[in-house]
């Protein structure tokens, strides 16, 4: 709390992203989706990120997966 009061005392409330992380968050690929996802929240970021979904992948047992 007291970094998001200095970035907003600063006037950087739109140039900042927060990521909120579960401590069972264990996929690799949902933090990065939500990185992703916050930066393109900013200011700058909404300029130079994509929205991207979760990539579906085939399994051994040939059956697509993913979010």
């Amino acid at each position: 709390m007291l970094m998001r009061s200095w970035i907003a005392e600063a006037g950087l409330a739109r140039h900042a992203a927060w990521v909120p992380v579960d401590s069972e968050e264990r996929d690799p690929q949902r933090f990065w989706l939500s990185v992703l996802g916050a930066l393109r929240e900013t200011a700058p970021g909404a300029a130079l990120v994509r929205a991207l979904t979760a990539r579906r992948t085939w399994t051994a047992g040939r059956s697509w997966s993913g979010c």
